[in-house]
């Protein structure tokens, strides 16, 4: 509850948050922070000093010989540092990642890098890396704390054991976990990784001759190791861009792309087909029929809404809070909602397509999954369509709705995709809906237009695809690609004409693929109005 109370106060106001001032102080501390705790930690570091009087040392801090370790001066230092250390290097990095976790559900969803303006003060924390991995930064920064500062607090062979773990454990993390955006800077990142692990390996060899007991035949000169530094960072850049894996990055980010142009340009002629049959129904209506029904969808849509202009939420009644009790009214009352509903659709010229109750395992399943158990809050356990051939007949069907009466069912709530089509230019309407005397039972109700119902079937699962794979934000792009294939399609129906074959003009012939398959689907009745082209 604390988080969620956080989450909301953030997503109401937060004018601080939000600030311009503070988009600048989050760059600021994300680039600044790994040095200013190293300059911290070094507070804690003394150097001894040999006073020539048998074992007795003289030992001052590192970065101010002036002040010697043990004395009052330096106990206050030594004190303000470890509250700065809680400050900076272990708090900082925490707020940072409390700040994106309250904003998760936002930078999860977001449509491009940068997200919305109302990330902008946060974008430095999370663009670079991928929706689902928003934590990655703060965990970065202390990646970078922990061998810019925690290693001062340990002595030069735990610090090399230290070094070692911590590189190699993010450089293999980094590689399985794949964090970033664009797919090229996990490639960069690995490479990255793996230097910093050899220029830890790399001060193993670093050592005194003076005090290596091994003798000058075991140092490795210094001109040696930065020789094979250099040529290893090298070849480790170039096996890291050459690898199987890349290439296989590569291929499949082709393969996503040229699907992802496939199920576009499909849902663009989809679109194509579903405003042709709404343009149908529109010219076999009565002058003005079109503006009658859009006037009757808006009416019935304030009907619906609040005092303040929301849709309402919806649920069942009190004692439908479980699933026998939900499930045995159901069933009770279904025969009874379908007759009364039929006889609407029969009224206005349409026909009735009464749904089976739903079972009891899909309504605990559609609790659990979409409403954390709540079974209240499943409304379509009795549910149905109805089919029209006309405008009019389905415009004289919501005007009935709105009319009322004690043979009328009761609408609750009601979304309106006539007027506002879905992106594939699917329309329909969907309402939840209570008959008389079922007990208070909400129930669904579509109703359609039959032909576009018929071509839906066919059309659905490019829509399905697109949204399952976020790629639901690609329309300019699929009609560009459009115009580009008719294009090409011109310039090879004008060499067929002129005895040239499309391998003879360089260029080959546009196949159908995923078109094809998707268009064998469609039922004759749908293909029959389709445009030229189809």
């Amino acid at each position: 509850q604390m988080a969620t109370r956080m989450r909301s106060s953030a997503r109401r106001g937060g004018h601080v948050v939000r600030g311009v001032g503070f988009k600048w102080l989050v760059i600021m501390l994300y680039f600044s922070l790994p040095i200013t705790s190293s300059i911290i930690c070094q507070a804690f570091e003394c150097t001894e000093f040999d006073t020539g009087l048998g074992a007795e040392v003289d030992r001052y801090m590192s970065v101010d010989m002036t002040i010697k370790c043990g004395t009052g001066e330096h106990a206050s230092i030594v004190q303000y540092a470890a509250l700065m250390c809680v400050v900076f290097p272990l708090g900082l990095p925490f707020a940072m990642g409390m700040l994106l976790y309250l904003h998760r559900g936002e930078i999860e969803d977001r449509k491009t890098r940068e997200g919305d303006p109302s990330l902008d003060s946060l974008r430095v924390l999370f663009s670079q890396f991928s929706p689902t991995k928003w934590w990655m930064a703060p965990v970065d920064i202390y990646r970078r704390i922990v061998l810019s500062s925690l290693l001062l607090f340990f002595k030069p062979a735990s610090q090399l054991l230290l070094g070692i773990l911590t590189t190699v454990t993010f450089t293999v993390c980094l590689r399985e976990m794949t964090p970033w955006y664009d797919a090229s800077m996990d490639l960069v990142a690995y490479a990255a990784g793996w230097q910093t692990v050899l220029c830890v390996v790399t001060l193993l060899f670093t050592v005194d001759v003076e005090d290596f007991v091994g003798g000058d035949d075991h140092v490795v000169p210094g001109d040696l190791v930065s020789a094979a530094l250099i040529f290893t960072n090298v070849l480790i850049i170039f096996l890291v861009f050459l690898s199987a894996d890349f290439a296989r990055r590569i291929q499949t980010n082709k393969t996503l792309g040229a699907l992802r142009d496939q199920l576009t340009i499909a849902e663009i002629e989809d679109k194509d087909g579903f405003d042709t049959l709404w343009a149908n129904y529109v010219a076999a209506a009565p002058v003005g029929g079109e503006l009658r029904l859009y006037g009757a969808l808006a009416k019935l849509d304030q009907m619906c809404r609040d005092e303040d202009g929301n849709t309402p939420s919806i649920r069942q009644p009190d004692y439908l809070n479980d699933l026998p009790t939900m499930t045995a009214v159901a069933n009770s009352n279904n025969d009874f909602i379908h007759d009364t509903i039929r006889k609407l659709v029969d009224k206005c010229g349409g026909r009735y397509d009464a749904g089976p109750v739903k079972l009891p395992r899909r309504i605990q399943a559609k609790a659990t999954n979409d409403y954390d158990g709540d079974i209240a809050k499943v409304i379509d356990t009795v549910r149905g369509s109805g089919m029209f051939d006309t405008i009019e007949g389905y415009t004289r069907a919501v005007e009935i709705l709105i009319e009322g009466g004690p043979d009328v069912p009761v609408i609750l709530r009601f979304k309106d995709r006539i007027t506002k089509p879905i992106v594939n230019g699917y329309r329909d309407v969907l309402m939840n809906i209570v008959v008389h005397g079922t007990d208070g039972l909400v129930c669904e109700l579509q109703l359609h237009l039959q032909d576009i119902h018929d071509m839906k079937h066919a059309t659905h699962r490019v829509y399905k695809l697109l949204r399952a794979a976020g790629w639901d934000d690609e329309q300019e792009r699929g009609y560009q690609l459009q115009q580009k294939r008719k294009q090409e399609k011109l310039e090879n129906d004008s060499n067929e004409e002129e005895g040239t074959s499309p391998r003879d003009a360089g260029q080959s012939r546009p196949g159908r693929g995923l078109l094809g398959f998707l268009g064998s689907g469609r039922t004759k009745k749908s293909a029959a109005v389709f445009p030229a082209g189809r």
